[in-house]
């Protein structure tokens, strides 16, 4: 057995006789730690009142998530309706389109029309002339 004094210095130095034995032990084993708290506080003569406290960090995290989800929203809004203004634009211009052919179609239906009124006063002249030629002729 060990005389007292060497019990003392193996507790000092450590047990296990590993290259480190000859030092003595500085920290206590880490089973006997406890951590008391995770969070750093500031010393109580940096504190500041309650009504200048920050908001808290889940309220932060939060509105910052709030506002990118709310501007997720708006950018996929934004885009829809872009979408819908392109799909109108393409309807408007295929109108547009429709709707020169349509003038097209007026423009000749009327110079058609206005051909054929020509050709109809000029007949009724000839049937008059010829009406007027025909009583000449009989009486």
């Amino acid at each position: 057995m060990k005389s007292e004094g060497e019990a003392e210095d193996d507790e000092r130095m450590g047990e296990g006789g590993g290259p480190f034995s000859h030092r003595p032990a500085l920290l206590p084993p880490l089973s006997s730690i406890v951590v008391k708290s995770c969070r750093w506080e500031k010393p109580n003569r940096e504190r500041r009142s309650p009504s200048h406290t920050p908001p808290p960090v889940t309220t932060v995290a939060k509105t910052r998530t709030d506002s990118l989800f709310e501007n997720d929203l708006l950018n996929q809004e934004v885009s829809k309706l872009q979408k819908q203004i392109q799909s109108l634009k393409q309807k408007s211009e295929m109108k547009d389109v429709g709707n020169q052919k349509l003038r097209k179609n007026i423009k000749e239906a009327t110079t058609l029309a206005a051909d054929e009124s020509s050709k109809h006063k000029a007949m009724l002249e000839i049937f008059e002339s010829t009406i007027i030629q025909v009583e000449m002729i009989s009486s």
